[in-house]
């Protein structure tokens, strides 16, 4: 299955769960429905189910289109466009609009992002690609990957090419790919000005970049960040109810987290770095930020891991007054 009809299934799995899809999951039982007449009016029948299993069958996304419009309209032509399911149908179909849409866009930057691509490729502009055509070979320079965190090059985003979610992803790559390439390269080399002449071109070709989207894409994404947040404090206070419901352990009230976190933040390094070792070991997304740091957010911080610090407090008999700062 190519990756249009692949898209296709996952649209038709959406529309199946929608809300207003129930009249239109199985072909029509006229018998049952008694509305003999059905048969002579819509000479071509069509629904979900016999799309689903026509999935296989077809060639091309069109085809795909074409059956599932033929639902909507085959139910406007018998219904009439005012009745209940008709408007059952409409709102159906938008949805079904929407999500073709965005699968159309999706494939529109597929092929923006291959062109630009290719012309990053071509060997008219081999003078300034060389540098950027493969990964950097890691026996040649062994210390690339102690500067270079991600490395990055054309072939490896050709080969991301299917994966990205959209063009600003893509455009992040090849920013990535010649900030790599500054970082690692003193400013007059040949490779650091190969660079600097890539971003020209990544820049001529890159014309689909425009602030007012951009801005855009930020405050959705801040949105979502928002109701993400809202949904975790949820969470967390079901969280709060359950275990204090099991008693299983000790529940930290804020006073309490705010008071072992001003004793952690006035400790020693030795200890600091101890506090560091008990959330990293509870946690392994915790990152020690250095030696001489440790930030750690004690309000959000799970029950069992404050236990746990403030039980290594007392057994160290460490109080505000005796630490000093980190």
């Amino acid at each position: 299955m190519t990756s249009d009809l692949k898209s296709c299934e996952d649209i038709l799995n959406k529309l199946k769960r929608h809300s207003k899809a129930t009249p239109f999951l199985e072909p029509v039982d006229y018998v049952a429905l008694k509305i003999p007449d059905y048969p002579e009016k819509i000479k071509t029948p069509m629904d979900l189910k016999t799309v689903s299993q026509k999935m296989k069958d077809y060639t091309s996304q069109t085809e795909f289109v074409n059956d599932v419009k033929l639902i909507f309209s085959n139910c406007y032509l018998y219904n009439g466009e005012e009745s209940p399911i008709s408007k059952m149908a409409h709102e159906l179909d938008t949805y079904f609009d929407s999500l073709l849409g965005k699968s159309l866009k999706n494939n529109v930057d597929l092929e923006v992002c291959t062109n630009v691509l290719n012309e990053l490729l071509k060997t008219k502009h081999k003078k300034i690609n060389w540098p950027f055509l493969e990964p950097v070979d890691i026996k040649l320079v062994p210390n690339y990957l102690s500067v270079i965190e991600n490395p990055i090059d054309l072939s490896t985003i050709k080969r991301k090419l299917p994966f990205y979610e959209n063009r600003i992803e893509f455009f992040a790559d090849l920013l990535l790919m010649v900030n790599n390439c500054y970082k690692f390269n003193a400013k007059g080399t040949d490779i650091y000005s190969c660079g600097e002449e890539m971003e020209k071109l990544i820049d001529r070709n890159c014309g689909f970049l425009n602030e007012k989207d951009l801005i855009n894409n930020i405050s959705q994404l801040k949105l979502q960040m928002a109701t993400l947040s809202s949904t975790m404090s949820l969470y967390e206070d079901v969280l709060f109810h359950v275990r204090k419901k099991e008693g299983k352990r000790k529940i930290f009230s804020l006073d309490e987290r705010i008071r072992i976190a001003d004793i952690v933040s006035k400790l020693d390094e030795e200890r600091c770095v101890k506090i560091a070792l008990i959330i990293k070991k509870n946690d392994q997304n915790f990152s020690i930020a250095g030696k001489e740091e440790v930030e750690v957010d004690f309000k959000i911080l799970p029950d069992f891991i404050v236990e746990e610090i403030d039980t290594f407090l007392k057994k160290e008999n460490v109080n505000i007054e005796q630490s000093s700062e980190c």
